[in-house]
């Protein structure tokens, strides 16, 4: 199924659910504060940087429901606020990997490769 946010800041108008899941987000918005205006009557909002927001929301929602990811945060936020690990029950395993000396070729190989690999990464905060 389609994100309802597909689209978005690429000329498509905003569905009824798009802007309430972005209702419910709008301290992102927060630099933007006429992008609501703008998406209700149409506009497209070309490259701003809302319009490359919305479309980072809308891949991502396309992957896993946005509602859902919130819905799930919040439980676990609740869980661990009353003293529940959710971690309760299993064991840590150390994942298969090598073992790199420091300062060694294959060191320096691996840790670029990392570098590299860390740009395209994200770290989400809730």
């Amino acid at each position: 199924m389609p994100s309802p946010l597909q689209g978005l800041g690429r000329g498509a108008k905003a569905s009824a659910e798009a802007l309430a899941i972005l209702d419910d987000q709008a301290h992102l918005f927060a630099a933007w504060p006429t992008w609501r205006d703008d998406v209700k009557k149409g506009k497209n909002l070309g490259e701003s940087p809302c319009a490359v927001l919305l479309a980072q929301l809308a891949a991502l929602d396309e992957k896993r429901s946005l509602a859902e990811y919130r819905k799930t945060s919040i439980e676990l936020l609740r869980s661990a606020a009353a003293g529940e690990n959710p971690m309760a029950g299993l064991t840590p395993t150390v994942p298969a990997g090598a073992t790199l000396t420091a300062r060694t070729p294959e060191y320096r190989e691996a840790e670029a490769r990392g570098v590299k690999a860390a740009g395209a990464g994200a770290v989400v905060v809730v």
